[in-house]
């Protein structure tokens, strides 16, 4: 499986959001939106390796119930049953699994961290924007 960087990502978006309304620029919002895109970027990617790999592994587990259920005994009695065989399989494929959930999980990670960016980059504006419509106010 390949390793992504997505820390890097998650903490460019936390120093983002720490910097809030007072000292955010134009430059850090044009920034904020690059990284947006670059989360969903890194999203999509996990997630079509995700796709990829769970078909592999489901293959690989079919071919591996097909084999443990041909296998048989000196007297032609098959050795495993099909939960036998279940808790073989599960066994045996524990660690891709969970390799598995851990990368769509971060891949859901990064969508909602991007998702949210719109939303605090639009609370940025409307704050500019009050500051533009009654910045007068504050400065008597």
């Amino acid at each position: 499986m390949k390793t992504y960087d997505f820390n890097t990502l998650l903490e460019k978006h936390e120093t983002l959001k720490q910097k809030w309304l007072e000292l955010l620029t134009l430059e850090d919002l044009y920034e904020w939106l690059d990284l947006k895109e670059k989360l969903l970027a890194m999203q999509i990617e996990m997630r079509s390796e995700y796709l990829e790999t769970k078909l592999v592994n489901d293959r690989d587990k079919w071919l591996k119930m097909i084999e443990l259920k041909t296998e048989v005994d000196e007297l032609w009695k098959k050795i495993h049953t099909d939960k036998t065989a279940d808790a073989v399989i599960n066994q045996e494929f524990f660690q891709k699994d969970l390799d598995l959930i851990v990368l769509s999980n971060t891949a859901n990670l990064l969508k909602s961290k991007s998702d949210s960016v719109v939303e605090y980059i639009n609370l940025v504006k409307k704050k500019l924007d009050l500051d533009k419509d009654f910045g007068w106010i504050s400065a008597m």
